[in-house]
C-alpha cells in the first residue's frame, strides 16, 4: 500500500494486543494498530487527523508507454539513427537520414495505436502498412533480410531506451543520453 498509495492511511486492527503483532504491523508500515474492540470515535479521530495532516502527493503522474513514444518521437528517431550509423554494414548503404526515417513516424504511430487499443492478448494484428513499405524500401535499396532485421532490432532497443529514459522536452538529446 505504501508503494502504490503512499498517502493512504494504513491501519491494522487486531484482537490480540501483544507486542509482537504490533511490531510486525509497524514493520509492514502501518500508521496505527487498533486493538479490538475499539470505539468508532477512535477510528474517526484517526481519519480526521490524517485528513488534516496529509499533504498532496508530489509524485509525478504515471505516463503510459504510448504517450512517451508520441511525445519523444524525435528523440527516439535520433537515437535510432545514431545506432544505425554506428553499424558499419548499415552505414555503408547509401541512404540519406530523411529517407532512412521516412516510415518511422508512421510505424511508431501504429505501435502506439496498438498499445492504446483494448484487445485480447491472443489477437493477431495485421501488419502495419508503414512497416511493409519500410521493408520494401529497404529491399529495393540493397538491404538483405538480416540487415532489415538488424535495423529493426536497433529500433526496438531505441524504443526501450526512450521508455526507460524519458527526458523532458527542454533537455537536449545529448544531455538526456548521459542521465
Amino acid at each position: 500500500m505504501r508503494h502504490s498509495q503512499s498517502e493512504a492511511l494504513t491501519l491494522v486492527a487486531s484482537g490480540y494486543p501483544d507486542v509482537q503483532r504490533s511490531l510486525n504491523a509497524i514493520l509492514l508500515q502501518a500508521d496505527e494498530v487498533l486493538v479490538k474492540p475499539f470505539e468508532v470515535k477512535q477510528l474517526t479521530g484517526l481519519l480526521d487527523k490524517k485528513r488534516l495532516t496529509s499533504k498532496p502527493s508530489l509524485s509525478p503522474a504515471k505516463e503510459g508507454v504510448a504517450s512517451i513514444l508520441d511525445r519523444d518521437l524525435a528523440i527516439l528517431m535520433q537515437r535510432w539513427l545514431a545506432r544505425v550509423k554506428a553499424v558499419k554494414e548499415l552505414a555503408a548503404l547509401p541512404l540519406p537520414a530523411k529517407e532512412r526515417t521516412t516510415y518511422l513516424p508512421k510505424m511508431i504511430k501504429n505501435i502506439t495505436a496498438r498499445l492504446r487499443a483494448t484487445r485480447d492478448l491472443e489477437a493477431v494484428d495485421s501488419p502495419s502498412q508503414a512497416a511493409i513499405a519500410h521493408g520494401q524500401s529497404r529491399y529495393r535499396r540493397g538491404y538483405t533480410a538480416p540487415l532489415i532485421v538488424q535495423e529493426l532490432r536497433l529500433l526496438q532497443v531505441s524504443i526501450f531506451e526512450t521508455i526507460h529514459v524519458t527526458c523532458p522536452p527542454w533537455i537536449s538529446l545529448r544531455s538526456c543520453q548521459t542521465l
